[in-house]
């Protein structure tokens, strides 16, 4: 049976078990809460060493080959164009459904502590790189930069880096092959995560007040991961004269986009996309250690989308006027600025996004996102999901119009 059919069957069983057991007063939504942590931290225990010794050998190899100026200059522009059309497609759908306003009830909670870009960049760049392994971890880009700086220095000392060639390249052989037992063993998890998503659906006692919301999001997930990404791989790869089957393209990103639906975590994705974009020769192993990070980190199409319509319903909300043509491009463009400043951010995206627009935005507004808390985990949920069917456009668009081949 393939890797899919048993993960949704996973996925299926827990949707069934979460509806099924009594809710205990929250006890039981309590007790999965605490073995779904678990389960994220399984599915994230390799990512940061994965991507240190395979980035730093494909650096190494893409620098050699001549390839990776070429590569990053398809990426990241394919990142920022991305992610804009992404916003601005969900900005226009907010507009033709236009969501029912949700009454202030702010909901208690902490003001979250929002990240300056000083100290983003102080994060990249700590007083020890060790630092960078241990101090936090929520934040992949110390670990990518260093191996990429490692990258390069193997090229330019070949000679003295022989043996610490063999040792990366072993180290990153072995690692790929841990991360495909655990996912492979992941249908266990599936089950957890789906059971708990679900227990968190029927614990909602405000589901009626952001049910529109929640109507529309399902609406742009369906819209972009069948339609718009499938449609723009087929149309780009054409135009290229490089064309691409846009049906392996959906099902390389099918099984990571469930688990980010069902985890509401970046980094959780990163281990299926790695497999499941080698086994829909997608990418090869090498050819996704330099694209997926930079994509996990910081194509983030989903969560700048939810924050766009989050915040044009928080201004709907707030005010008996529609929405401006100033006001919708400002929120476009805030939302898309945002989300590139959200790599460590892999599981709160989206609520500190929202914290972050709304303290741009001022005139009163500094802690309107409060009113979007309690719907937080399926924002976030969303978010991820369509996150990580944009990381499979922008490595599908890559690997094809790029030809990039690797040895295994």
């Amino acid at each position: 049976m393939k890797l899919w059919i048993r993960l949704l069957l996973g996925a299926a069983a827990g949707v069934i078990l979460g509806w099924l057991l009594p809710l205990s007063g929250g006890d039981t939504e309590s007790f999965f809460q605490g073995i779904a942590g678990l389960t994220i931290n399984i599915g994230r225990y390799i990512v940061f060493p994965l991507v240190f010794f395979s980035a730093s050998i494909a650096v190494y190899e893409l620098w050699f080959e001549g390839k990776l100026l070429r590569l990053t200059a398809f990426v990241l522009p394919g990142i920022v164009i991305s992610t804009g059309l992404t916003v601005l497609f969900s900005g226009l759908f907010f507009l033709i459904f236009q969501p029912e306003r949700i009454p202030i009830i702010i909901k208690e909670g902490d003001i979250l502590a929002l990240p300056d870009p000083l100290s983003l960049l102080q994060g990249v760049f700590p007083a020890n790189l060790f630092q960078g392994f241990v101090q936090n971890s929520n934040y992949l880009l110390p670990v990518f930069l260093f191996a990429v700086i490692l990258g390069f220095a193997f090229h330019y000392h070949k000679a003295h880096a022989e043996p610490s060639l063999d040792v990366f390249d072993s180290l990153s052989r072995v690692l790929f092959r841990v991360n495909y037992y655990m996912v492979e063993f992941m249908i266990l998890g599936f089950a957890i995560l789906a059971g708990y998503r679900v227990l968190q659906i029927r614990g909602f006692g405000d589901v009626e007040l952001f049910s529109q919301l929640f109507l529309l999001l399902a609406v742009l997930t369906v819209f972009f991961a069948v339609i718009a990404y499938p449609l723009i791989f087929w149309a780009v790869t054409r135009i290229a004269k490089k064309p691409g089957n846009p049906y392996k393209l959906l099902v390389s990103s099918l099984i990571p986009g469930i688990a980010g639906l069902l985890s509401g975590d970046n980094y959780f994705t990163y281990g299926f996309l790695v497999r499941t974009g080698k086994e829909q020769s997608l990418l090869p192993r090498r050819g996704g250690a330099t694209i997926y990070p930079l994509s996990v980190m910081f194509a983030k199409a989903g969560t700048a989308a939810v924050i766009a319509v989050s915040f044009m319903l928080i201004l709907r909300s707030y005010s008996s006027l529609e929405i401006s043509t100033g006001q919708f491009f400002w929120v476009i463009a805030a939302s898309i600025g945002v989300s590139f400043l959200l790599a460590g951010e892999p599981g709160t995206g989206v609520i500190v996004g929202l914290a972050l627009v709304s303290s741009w935005y001022g005139q009163g507004l500094e802690e309107g996102y409060l009113i979007l808390l309690p719907a937080a985990p399926i924002l976030i949920a969303f978010g991820v999901l369509l996150d990580t069917m944009a990381v499979g456009l922008i490595a599908g668009l890559t690997a094809r119009i790029q030809e990039i081949e690797f040895k295994n």
